[in-house]
């Protein structure tokens, strides 16, 4: 083979593994768009879950004496 040949093949090779890659990452970015809240939360470390409920419901207790003040 020419040296033209050899660096041919090499392109070629490298923008197949591009592309694969590229298909990998499209093909990761739309699992994530699927997912739903749920999905979502199940993927959060257990500590920042428990963080998030926790604020949550903080909110939640202060929204609520909020509306009690202002009967």
């Amino acid at each position: 083979m020419s040296e033209q040949q050899n660096q041919a093949e090499i392109t070629l090779e490298e923008a197949a593994a591009a592309a694969s890659e590229d298909t990998v990452a499209l093909r990761r970015e739309s699992e994530i768009a699927s997912l739903s809240k749920s999905d979502i939360k199940d993927l959060l470390p257990a500590d920042e879950r428990a963080q998030r409920e926790a604020k949550a419901a903080e909110f939640e207790r202060l929204w609520q004496a909020r509306r009690r003040s202002k009967e």
